[in-house]
């Protein structure tokens, strides 16, 4: 066999049990598949026409700012609320006014669904 496999080399004539390699036109003519009209594409709709996705949206440079504001400012009171002692949560109530007060001015809103 190949590489102490124990499977060993097939010899012969090439008559049917004789054990010789496969060849001719059908490698496997033991396998039958199936005659299929037509087949389905992931991506495809009805009319056999490819599903183009939505372009990613485009955020500014200006957003991505402010998205990255919001994000610190949001961390920042989780962090004070999990100290949970009387200031941290006095600080966390500044931090949350702040984070509101950007949300509204930038008209970013909290989805705690996302």
């Amino acid at each position: 066999g190949y590489g102490k496999s124990k499977f060993k080399a097939r010899k012969g004539s090439g008559s049917p049990g004789s054990g010789a390699p496969l060849g001719g036109s059908d490698p496997l003519p033991w396998l039958k598949l199936p005659k299929l009209d037509f087949v389905e594409v992931a991506g495809q709709d009805e009319n056999n026409e490819f599903i183009v996705p939505p372009a990613p949206e485009v955020v500014s440079v200006s957003e991505q700012a402010t998205i990255a504001k919001l994000e610190s400012l949001s961390e920042e009171l989780r962090l004070e609320i999990k100290k949970g002692d009387p200031e941290n949560l006095r600080r966390a109530k500044v931090i949350r006014a702040e984070l509101e007060t950007l949300m509204k001015k930038t008209g970013f809103e909290y989805n705690p669904e996302t």
